[in-house]
C-alpha cells in the first residue's frame, strides 16, 4: 500500500562559546553545540535488512539530538604549559531496530497457523529509543627544565554508556597517553634526543556486542606501554638527519579498535634535505 511522508518535521542546531582570559597566562573556555538529522527514508518506510527480517514502516521516528559541552583552560609562562579540558555529549532519541510484532505475533504469519515456520522472517522495526553519554577529560603538559631539557605529556580518558540497556558504549577505548622527554642542543648542529613512551590501560568496560566481537581478544584489550628513542642533526647546510628506536623490547600490541598489530621493534635512519 502506499505509504505517506511529513517533510516538514525541522530541528534546532546552533553553537555557542565563552571565552574568558583572566590574566594574560591563563585562558578558560566554554562551549555548547547542539545537532540533530533527519531519520532518513530507509528508517521509516518498510526494508529488509538481512535474511529473515522484515522492516516495519514507522512515521513517528523523531531527529536524534546531540547535546555536547565542554570546559576548560589553558595556562602558559616560560616554563609551564598546560592544557586541560572536560567535556560531555548526551545523544537522544537515537534510531535502532528492534523486534516488532503484528497482531500479536512477531513473525509474519504466511500460513495462518499461528506458528512461526520457514519462510516466515520476523518483524523488526527502527524506533527512536536510544539514549548515550559521553564523558571524559584531556590533558597535556609540557614542563621546561634546565639543561636543555623538555618534559611533555598528554592524557586521554572517555568512558560511555548506554542508558537504555544501563551498560558500557561500544567503541570506547581505554585511557591512554604518551609521557617524554626530549632535549635540545644550541650548537651548530642543533643536535636533539627524546625519549618517548606511548601507553594505554586495559579495557576493563565491555558493551554487549564487544562481549560477543571475536576480533577483541586478549592482546586488544590488555594495557601496554611501548618505548620509542629518537635522535637527529642537521648538517650544513640543510641536511637534516634522524635517528630512531621504536619497540625496543618487540612486545606484541594493539591500539583499541585496531584490527592489525602495532610495530614490532624496528630501527630507521632517515635523511632530509630542505632546499
Amino acid at each position: 500500500g502506499t505509504f505517506g511522508l511529513d517533510a516538514s518535521d525541522d530541528a534546532l542546531s546552533g553553537w555557542a562559546g565563552l571565552l574568558w582570559s583572566p590574566r594574560p597566562d591563563l585562558r578558560l573556555f566554554a562551549s555548547y553545540d547542539r545537532g540533530s538529522r533527519l531519520p532518513g527514508i530507509d528508517e521509516v518506510t518498510s526494508y529488509s535488512p538481512v535474511e529473515n527480517l522484515v522492516g516495519l514502516a514507522n512515521s513517528d521516528l523523531v531527529a536524534p539530538s546531540v547535546d555536547a559541552w565542554e570546559l576548560g583552560g589553558r595556562y602558559r609562562n616560560d616554563w609551564l604549559r598546560v592544557a586541560a579540558a572536560i567535556f560531555r555529549s548526551e545523544v537522544d532519541d537515537v534510531a535502532l531496530l528492534l523486534p516488532a510484532s503484528v497482531d500479536g505475533l512477531p513473525f509474519a504469519d504466511l500460513d495462518g497457523d499461528g506458528q512461526p515456520g520457514p519462510g516466515e522472517p520476523l518483524w523488526v522495526q527502527t524506533q527512536s529509543v536510544g539514549s548515550r553519554r559521553i564523558d571524559g577529560f584531556e590533558l597535556t603538559l609540557d614542563v621546561v627544565l634546565p639543561w636543555n631539557l623538555d618534559l611533555f605529556a598528554t592524557l586521554t580518558s572517555t568512558e560511555g554508556d548506554d542508558r537504555r540497556t544501563d551498560s558500557a558504549l561500544a567503541g570506547i577505548p581505554p585511557r591512554y597517553g604518551a609521557v617524554g622527554l626530549r632535549w635540545q642542543g644550541d650548537w651548530k648542529w642543533r643536535p636533539w634526543c627524546e625519549a618517548l613512551v606511548r601507553w594505554a590501560g586495559e579495557k576493563r568496560r565491555l558493551s554487549q556486542e564487544e562481549q560477543l566481537d571475536p576480533t577483541l581478544d586478549a592482546t586488544t584489550l590488555a594495557s601496554y606501554d611501548i618505548p620509542t628513542l629518537r635522535a637527529g642533526l642537521t648538517l650544513p647546510p640543510r641536511l637534516r638527519l634522524t635517528f630512531s628506536l621504536e619497540n625496543p623490547a618487540d612486545d606484541a600490541y594493539r591500539a583499541y579498535g585496531s584490527f592489525i598489530y602495532g610495530p614490532a621493534r624496528n630501527l630507521a635512519l632517515t635523511a632530509e634535505y630542505v632546499f
